[in-house]
């Protein structure tokens, strides 16, 4: 089962539009426990952005969300308790995706050790990269559990390596590097969560300016995309669902 809950959305002019980005927390129930893919904005990302230099966070995204957006808040409504959550996956470390992590105290996070690398980052060096330090919990960095010391398997059609969580192939972790060299998707059922490999659906080719300015790697953004293109031509059956699109709120 699966489900995707909004913990609220920035906003962000592109090409002279106006575009939503949601931010969003998807929850899997595998028949061993419960796992979210990131957690969203929170309380905690709130009251680190009222602080200098991470109140330009606000500044160059506005965001908007409510308490009761928070994905625990949520998910204590649908019966579910914070000990009920015993991995998160962590598609990148920026601040949309890492706001709730403090929730869930007993939770192990899985994270790519390139991505894991920014932990050290703090002030205006952390904002560059859209991470905010003070989100990550106490005890964090014992509770990780990197990428590769899961089991890695290729593959049928030999795109790609996959890691997988529990070794029953349900839950497979894919580098996607691009957006932040150490960025993970999650694929599950018929599902591709691929973060923030595009921000739109149908995936563009082609960034704009300002989509280049929030991509640490073009070049290796370029590649993901084509494996990503090529993976769906292969697998119509699947839905690929970056995870500031619309679509990937349609799921529910």
């Amino acid at each position: 089962m699966i489900k995707v809950y909004n913990t609220g959305y920035c906003t962000q002019k592109i090409n002279g539009i106006n575009y939503k980005f949601y931010s969003v927390v998807v929850l899997i129930k595998h028949k061993k426990c419960n796992i979210l893919f990131d957690s969203g904005y929170s309380d905690f990302f709130i009251k680190e952005t009222k602080k200098y230099p991470y109140n330009l966070y606000l500044k160059a995204t506005p965001v908007f969300y409510k308490p009761q957006d928070s994905i625990l808040k949520q998910l204590n409504k649908d019966g579910i308790s914070e000990n009920d959550i015993k991995f998160v996956v962590i598609s990148h470390l920026h601040g949309d995706h890492i706001g709730g992590l403090k929730y869930f105290s007993k939770a192990k996070f899985i994270i790519s050790r390139v991505e894991y690398s920014k932990r050290i980052l703090n002030g205006l060096k952390a904002l560059r990269k859209a991470f905010i330090p003070n989100l990550l919990p106490n005890d964090f960095d014992e509770r990780i559990i990197f990428l590769d010391e899961l089991e890695s398997k290729q593959t049928i059609d030999l795109e790609w390596y996959y890691y997988d969580l529990f070794g029953d192939d349900k839950i497979k972790i894919i580098k996607l590097p691009g957006h932040t060299i150490g960025q993970i998707g999650l694929l599950f059922n018929n599902y591709f969560f691929v973060a923030d490999s595009s921000f739109f659906f149908p995936l563009k080719s082609k960034l704009s300016l300002k989509e280049r300015i929030v991509t640490e790697d073009n070049f290796s953004y370029q590649l993901t995309i084509n494996k990503i293109k090529k993976f769906k031509r292969k697998n119509e059956h699947i839905k690929i669902l970056p995870s500031h699109s619309e679509e990937i709120l349609c799921l529910n």
